[in-house]
């Protein structure tokens, strides 16, 4: 909670994501590089959370596009 309470104090910041501002007061999602889901720690910005959500997805689609496992199931029982 601290750690968002500093960011927060920062604000406007521009948004990680997108380049627009994230007003004081906004909603805002803090940025990890790499992103948390993939083991990162280190907060490098803040974003739109709508912005974060989108990164988020876009990740998760390519990576379960790149593993094959899109649209398969296995029925090899």
């Amino acid at each position: 909670m601290r750690l968002r309470a500093e960011w927060s104090s920062r604000l406007p910041l521009p948004c990680y994501r997108c380049g627009e501002v994230v007003e004081s007061g906004a909603a805002f999602d803090l940025e990890h590089d790499p992103p948390r889901s993939q083991g990162g720690t280190r907060v490098v910005g803040v974003s739109h959370p709508s912005c974060n959500r989108s990164h988020g997805a876009a990740l998760g689609n390519a990576l379960r596009s790149e593993s094959g496992r899109l649209g398969t199931v296995d029925r090899s029982w």
